[in-house]
């Protein structure tokens, strides 16, 4: 694996796990169980990966061994991420901590404080995510065996946080003056990845210049190989970057990469370093790009549902200002005044969590659509909308407004329609937000 052929590596581990369990020596099997893991790291080895964590769970019960169990818990985590189930990995903390405290040392404290400071940096408790991966460094003695990938592992959990709150973090880990000097010394190796964060950073920053140099020693990312664990990671940034640069060809490219792994969350696969949101965040940021507006909006919903149900606030309000852009460009029915409400809201939710870059973004779009928009609606319309909002049925406006009960349904309906609204009880709040200058582009 170390030396970039993972085909050799597979049937290598398989035979050494199959040659392990028939001699049943428990620390033949753990040290198979471990090569297997790292083998099966990347995305398409989830599934085989939660059952050697259960193996490799019942091995370290059995023997009584916690350093077995520790590992277990690090794999259930490493796939829990994958899959977006935060909950589980919130779960899994209290036995990792168990087997840390058994298993003493500092490379156990570090393994539990990082995969700690993860999970804060997946639900946007930005000020826990710093704390705690300062802490997670500081248990390493600088002399210790880990040290450097332990700095690394906290910068590029710190660029994320970055990415969200806009404010400069130390990126001292992934290279000196916080980037690498180097090019990778093949697009085969675990270069790859540096390379791309690094360049991805930059690109976030505005250091384009900066950024289409360290990306460009990577070469067409049709013929990156980057080190398994970190496949969704290398295409998902190069999809942002890519974007930043204005490169359509190598977006298309990505896309199509990264697209196999739908359904899947973007994180390391061997070791936790940071979570950056569904894979559906970025092929909608693509698709958007590439003009494939329908499945770009259906790629951020998506995205933005599976950040609402799994708790990563942060990246529920990225999904859903990349969702408000697209529905701006796509401009359909309803489209403009749906994407005018989603970024007044996601404005305010941006707001809470001190994301300033998300608030800026979210309050420009509303700005701009709210002049684009004017009043939507007819004066006929703007007064059933007022009787809709009051919580009056169509046969109580039509009665109201002397008008048929079939007439009144209709402007009811072109009401949702031209707002974008999924029923008639948002029409109340959509008229409060008007009320209140909203629609003026006051947020």
């Amino acid at each position: 694996m170390y030396l970039a052929d993972p085909e050799a590596a597979d049937s290598a581990s398989a035979e050494a796990l199959a040659a392990a369990e028939r001699c049943a020596d428990p620390a033949a099997l753990m040290a198979a169980l471990r090569a297997r893991q790292l083998v099966c790291s990347g995305p398409d080895g989830v599934v085989e990966r939660a059952r050697l964590a259960e193996e490799l769970l019942a091995l370290g019960r059995s023997t009584g061994a916690p350093a077995a169990r520790m590992w277990a818990h690090l794999w259930r985590i490493d796939v829990a991420f994958q899959r977006g189930d935060l909950a589980a990995v919130a779960t899994e903390l209290g036995p990792l901590a168990v087997c840390a405290e058994q298993v003493r040392g500092p490379v156990a404290r570090w393994h539990l404080l990082q995969a700690s400071a993860v999970l804060a940096q997946a639900q946007a408790r930005f000020a826990d995510a710093r704390w705690l991966a300062d802490q997670a460094v500081a248990a390493l003695p600088p002399t210790a065996s880990g040290h450097e990938s332990a700095g690394i592992n906290r910068a590029g959990l710190l660029s994320v946080v970055e990415l969200h709150t806009g404010e400069a973090e130390d990126l001292r880990g992934l290279g000196t003056g916080g980037y690498p000097d180097a090019a990778p010394d093949s697009p085969s190796t675990a270069g790859v990845i540096f390379a791309v964060a690094v360049a991805h950073n930059l690109g976030a920053r505005g250091e384009l210049a900066q950024a289409r140099d360290t990306y460009r020693r990577l070469g067409p990312p049709a013929h990156w190989r980057p080190i398994p664990h970190a496949t969704t990671v290398c295409h998902a940034f190069g999809i942002g970057t890519a974007v930043a640069l204005d490169l359509p060809d190598d977006v298309a490219v990505l896309r199509e990469l990264l697209g196999r792994f739908r359904g899947q969350h973007v994180a390391s696969g061997a070791g936790c370093v940071a979570y950056n949101g569904p894979t559906e965040l970025y092929l909608g940021v693509a698709a958007r790009y590439l003009g494939v507006l329908d499945e770009a909006v259906a790629d951020l919903e998506t995205a933005a549902r599976a950040c609402a149900a799994n708790g990563a606030a942060g990246f529920h309000v990225e999904s859903r200002v990349e969702l408000a852009v697209a529905l701006s460009l796509r401009a359909g029915p309803g489209d403009p005044a749906r994407a005018h409400a989603l970024a007044a809201d996601v404005a305010k939710e941006a707001a809470a969590l001190g994301m300033v870059p998300w608030v800026e973004r979210a309050g420009r779009l509303a700005t701009r659509l709210a002049a684009v928009l004017g009043d939507p609606l007819t004066p006929r319309e703007r007064e059933v909308a007022a009787l809709v909002a009051e919580g009056l049925t169509n046969r109580e406006i039509a009665a109201r407004l002397y008008l048929s009960e079939r007439t009144a349904q209709n402007h009811v309906q072109h009401i949702l329609t031209k707002l974008g609204l999924p029923n008639r009880g948002q029409v109340a709040v959509w008229l409060t937000r008007r009320s209140a200058g909203v629609s003026s582009g006051s947020e």
